[in-house]
């Protein structure tokens, strides 16, 4: 969403821009020139690994020089960069190193990936802005320090400090004219309704970035939908907030405003976001059945643990009879739901993890629908904003020298134990008929 939605702001300022999702672009052109070693690259950009392979040290060069034809073709005067997390590092070193080398051009970055704890001794961005491998960086919202820096102001860019939009209502809508939707399999447009989160969960650095949730009104949000669909013929809609329902007030105005654009439509709007359960007494059935009208397809919810103690003690306080109600309204009213999970989280043990098994044997009937997916990532990684990490020693944690090495050693919770848990709970759930994504998990 970020180059669509940066693309708005440079307009703005006068100057002409072309934007490019380059996630969309490696993943073709790796498909199409290096589908063999893939897998390898892959764990390159992830986990840091391979890098004494030759072949993908090809690879990565490959990579870089494609990325920079395809920028330089434009002849710009900048280049901003925005880097969407961990995994963006090592290449955009790649990228901004090949681009000064050859070319005369100012580069900016941002996106998460740019923001450092301040009390980190390798601060990223500061590190390449000193080696001159950028001019300059944004940490934040991105919106007015981009139209300030283009507009001859430094205010808000290379500061340490997370940038935030007072008021998200006033800045110019997404510009996704430049975006080759052939690249998508399914062609869907990232909006956003909010920033921030009303939840302040352990393993999480969301609510450390935007200190209060930021919302859009309903109708403003709504407007941009009509416009977009407008510009680009997409009546799919994903909203990237950490949570749809954060407002229920706000957001039962968006469902209605989508729920009478459908009665009438001849292309009806569909949706899919991050969301959370809430008590039926917060968000009673008339909600759901309204939520079904509104288009949503699938709502992926954080679950992360089957216990409800666990739960609890990451903050996300819902109890296990509000995801029995959210599972009986979703079959009822045909909405798809897919759960995040996290194996392992830092107080799990034996006996929590074989609850976690019993729900799955219990709940079997909401298998394939509504429950459509549930979604494990590799065991529960441990960064630096986190709560997790700043007071690891009141949570038990000895950090790792990487982001999922991490022990507790009362429990004996290990790297090792994790991963058996996860194979141990897929294979239990595809026994029982859930539909599973699983991302590779680390090695050693």
């Amino acid at each position: 969403m970020a180059p669509a939605l940066l693309k708005g702001v440079v307009k703005k300022t006068g100057l002409s821009c072309h934007t490019y999702d380059f996630n969309a672009e490696i993943i073709k052109f790796l498909h199409d020139n290096h589908a063999d070693i893939m897998p390898k690259v892959t764990r390159w950009f992830e986990y840091e690994e391979n890098d004494d392979c030759k072949e993908v040290r090809q690879v990565i060069t490959e990579i870089v020089k494609y990325i920079t034809v395809r920028i330089m073709e434009h002849n710009p005067k900048w280049v901003s960069l925005r880097l969407l997390c961990h995994t963006s590092k090592k290449l955009n070193v790649q990228l901004c190193r090949y681009i000064k080398k050859n070319y005369e051009v100012q580069i900016v970055i941002g996106g998460n990936a740019v923001f450092t704890d301040p009390k980190s001794p390798r601060p990223y961005a500061k590190i390449l802005k000193k080696a001159k491998l950028i001019d300059h960086y944004i940490v934040g919202d991105g919106e007015e320090p981009l139209y300030n820096l283009l507009s001859g102001s430094l205010d808000g860019v290379n500061e340490e400090s997370f940038q935030i939009l007072d008021d998200l209502a006033k800045q110019p809508y997404s510009d996704y004219n430049d975006y080759n939707w052939n690249l998508y399999e399914i062609k869907r447009l990232p909006m956003y309704a909010s920033r921030g989160c009303v939840r302040r969960c352990t393993f999480c650095d969301v609510y450390k970035l935007w200190k209060k949730f930021k919302l859009r009104y309903a109708e403003d949000v709504f407007k941009e939908m009509l416009y977009q669909i407008d510009k680009t013929g997409i009546t799919n809609f994903y909203f990237r907030d950490s949570l749809i329902n954060g407002s229920i007030t706000e957001f039962r105005k968006l469902l209605k405003l989508m729920a009478e654009y459908n009665r009438t439509a001849k292309k009806r709007i569909q949706w899919t976001s991050f969301f959370i359960f809430r008590p039926q007494d917060q968000m009673p059935e008339e909600d759901w059945k309204l939520t079904a009208e509104s288009g949503a397809t699938i709502l992926r919810v954080g679950i992360e643990s089957f216990v409800q103690s666990i739960r609890y003690h990451m903050r996300k306080k819902f109890t296990n009879k509000d995801i029995d109600f959210g599972l009986q309204m979703a079959k009822k009213y045909k909405v798809g739901l897919e759960f995040l999970m996290i194996i392992g989280y830092v107080n799990e043990t034996q006996q929590d993890f074989e609850e976690s098994l019993k729900w799955l044997e219990e709940h079997k009937e909401y298998a394939g629908f509504p429950l459509v997916n549930l979604s494990i990532g590799g065991t529960l990684t441990v960064t630096d904003l986190t709560d997790l990490y700043q007071q690891a020693q009141d949570y038990d944690v000895t950090i790792g020298n990487k982001i999922h090495l991490w022990e507790n050693k009362s429990i004996n919770l290990t790297y090792e134990t994790r991963e058996l848990r996860k194979e141990i709970f897929f294979n239990r759930a595809q026994e029982l008929g859930y539909k599973l994504n699983v991302d590779e998990k680390p090695t050693m």
